[in-house]
């Protein structure tokens, strides 16, 4: 992808990284290592990757390391990765559409939107609401009364924010994801019907969380649903009523997690988790892909669990062993 000429001393002073060659190469643009043309800066983390960039046409090439006799232009940096991502975001920098209201939005005249925010076609903004500085909230999407949307944050497209519901600084709601709906709440009454629980509590989403498309995350039952600070949320995740995620904690798609269980700080949830309900998961526990988690069960912290029922990855490494080796003793029976 091109962007506008950069000098690769202009580069490294944003990354603080060290420059190995000319440092006035001049940048034009950023790709991976396969797809480089003249102009490109790419990273390159490990050997092959590397080899596929000396023999191509990158400008500059972002390493931890550099190789030996080679006369080409170097960004080293301890985290290539890292580093090449700070890149990008600074040669392409999201463009941000103009502030104002659109004619087709609606918005509440008790509603309090700062000068500064952008309001698309067909927006519903419901009373006694309040926008932040430098927000965004994109076409077709609907803010329920009394919500209130931090500064810098971003709404997507159809993203519906129920009533009373909070997000903090910085946060991004992708398109399609629902923000407070009902928890799944029920009674069986004297005649074995289901009569529902009345679902009063909100939703908090503090600073810098990110929430993927086709997202959900119920409101509670009595208090508060909370994503903690930093946290990322993949698209098609279902977050029940109370739960409590910590901050800067990862939850990948498909996953699951069942009404008043707690999740830690710093902790992933690998792609179609299932969490039960009541659950603790402790601070920095990895939950490997498909892993599923009973009911009232506590995850130590900072450990690696796998499986369903969830155990630690090495136990179950163990398990599966022993049950080959058993599938194979019945098999030369």
């Amino acid at each position: 992808m091109k962007c506008e000429p950069r000098k690769v001393s202009q580069i490294a002073e944003i990354i603080s990284a060290t420059i190995v060659g000319d440092p006035a190469t001049v940048i034009e643009g950023f790709s991976s290592v396969e797809e480089a043309t003249k102009g490109d800066v790419v990273y390159a983390e490990k050997r092959r990757a590397l080899k596929t960039a000396l023999e191509g046409p990158a400008a500059c090439i972002v390493v931890s390391e550099t190789p030996e006799d080679s006369q080409r232009t170097f960004l080293v940096s301890v985290q290539p990765r890292l580093a090449f991502t700070r890149i990008v975001r600074y040669l392409a920098p999201p463009a941000m559409p103009e502030p104002g209201i659109h004619p087709s939005a609606v918005v509440s005249d008790t509603a309090t939107v700062d000068a500064q925010v952008h309001i698309g076609p067909f927006v519903v903004v419901e009373d006694d609401t309040q926008i932040g500085a430098g927000s965004v909230i994109l076409a077709n999407s609907y803010v329920g009364r009394g919500c209130s949307v931090g500064r810098d944050c971003t709404v997507g497209p159809h993203a519906v924010l129920y009533p009373g519901v909070h997000l903090g600084d910085r946060v991004l709601v992708q398109a399609g994801t629902v923000l407070g709906s009902d928890g799944f709440g029920y009674i069986l009454d004297e005649k074995k019907n289901y009569l529902k629980i009345p679902q009063l509590g909100t939703v908090v989403i503090e600073d810098d969380v990110e929430i993927g498309s086709n997202t959900s995350i119920d409101r509670a039952t009595l208090g508060q649903t909370r994503i903690g600070k930093d946290s990322k949320i993949d698209n098609l995740v279902q977050i029940a009523h109370n739960v409590d995620v910590g901050a800067h904690t990862a939850v990948s798609g498909q996953t699951g997690i069942a009404g008043s269980t707690r999740v830690g700080d710093y902790c992933i949830l690998a792609g179609q988790v299932g969490v039960g309900d009541h659950v603790i998961i402790e601070d920095q526990v990895i939950v490997g892909a498909q892993a599923g988690i009973p009911t009232g069960k506590r995850m130590r912290s900072n450990q690696i669990v796998w499986g369903s029922p969830a155990k630690p990855v090495d136990e179950w490494k163990r398990m599966l062993s022993i049950l080959s080796r058993l599938a194979k003793q019945k098999k030369e029976e």
